[in-house]
Formats: C-alpha cells, sequence, structure tokens
C-alpha cells in the first residue's frame, strides 16, 4: 500500500471512496466504530505493517454529544511499523512521505525531510522526531536505544482537538 495514498485519505470519512479504496487493497473487513464513550476505533492491517486510527465526527468537530457512535467515522492517523515496532506487526515494507523509510539512519531522514518542527527527548533519550505540514504532522518514534519503532501521519485537526 502507497504511502502517498494514505496519507491523502487522512480527513476524509470511512465510505469516502479514496478510504474504500484503501479498505480494499488492504482486504480490511472490519468497519470502525465509535463506542458511546470513545470516539475512536482502530484498523490493524499487521501483516502490512499498518495501523489505521479512525475518530468519530461528532468530537473532531468538538461537538458536545451524549454518545458516540452516530456521526462518520474520519481517518485521522496512519501508523507505519517497522520490524519488531509492535509485536504482531510485520515491517511497513514502503517509503513514508518525503521518500524514506521507517528504518533509514537519521542521517537519511534529515536530509529528505530537513530540520524537525519539534523533538520529544527525556534524559538525554530522542523519543520522537516530527515534521508539521499543511496536511499532517508525520512522527518517528525510537526506543530508548535509538531504533525507530514506528512512523505515525496524523491530521492536524485531531492534535487541536486532543491538545483542547
Amino acid at each position: 500500500m502507497d504511502s502517498k495514498a494514505l496519507v491523502e485519505a487522512l480527513g476524509k470519512k470511512f465510505d469516502d471512496k479514496a478510504v474504500q479504496t484503501i479498505v480494499r487493497e488492504l482486504k480490511i473487513t472490519k468497519i470502525p466504530k465509535a463506542k458511546p464513550k470513545e470516539s475512536e476505533d482502530y484498523l490493524e492491517v499487521k501483516n502490512a505493517g499498518l495501523h489505521l486510527g479512525f475518530t468519530d465526527g461528532d468530537y473532531l468537530e468538538g461537538r458536545k454529544v451524549a454518545r458516540y457512535g452516530n456521526a462518520d467515522m474520519i481517518l485521522t492517523g496512519v501508523t507505519f511499523y517497522a520490524a519488531d515496532g509492535e509485536p504482531g506487526y510485520k515491517a511497513y515494507p514502503g517509503t513514508v512521505p518525503g521518500g524514506v523509510s521507517v528504518t533509514d539512519p537519521l542521517e537519511k531522514v534529515l536530509s529528505k525531510l530537513g530540520s524537525p518542527t519539534e523533538v520529544y527527548e527525556d534524559g538525554g533519550v530522542v523519543y520522537t522526531r516530527s515534521w508539521k505540514t499543511d496536511k499532517y504532522w508525520m512522527t518517528f518514534s525510537y526506543d530508548e536505544h535509538g531504533n525507530a519503532k514506528y512512523v505515525q501521519a496524523v491530521l492536524p485537526a485531531y492534535f487541536d482537538r486532543i491538545g483542547e
């Protein structure tokens, strides 16, 4: 599955043609559905090294509702896993936006993507490097040894909403 198609589908409803093309290509049979008190649901495609995050449209738009699950589910995030990035997931075989792979050395990532917008470190250990674009935030996540675990591309509106 091409990462470009995945990130271009961010912000689209589950029943949108672009999202349905992804669902068919990845042979996903589950339909994401929010629970009354949980605005999110996920589609795991472990054999493709992918995790797709969907968010209830009411939550995303900041609507006050008694329960979630009545609005459209919107694709708000895609996670691309490295080998051993998460138990049970295979490595994502392609490149992520910017033409780098999840496990490219830092020098290559920086040469392709430039300096990160944001870096999170603790005790001298870098855990994430993020790049912000108009269409998505892309974050490389690392373990305590500096090994890439995964890359996430997330809709900025989702970050804005969870930051409230």
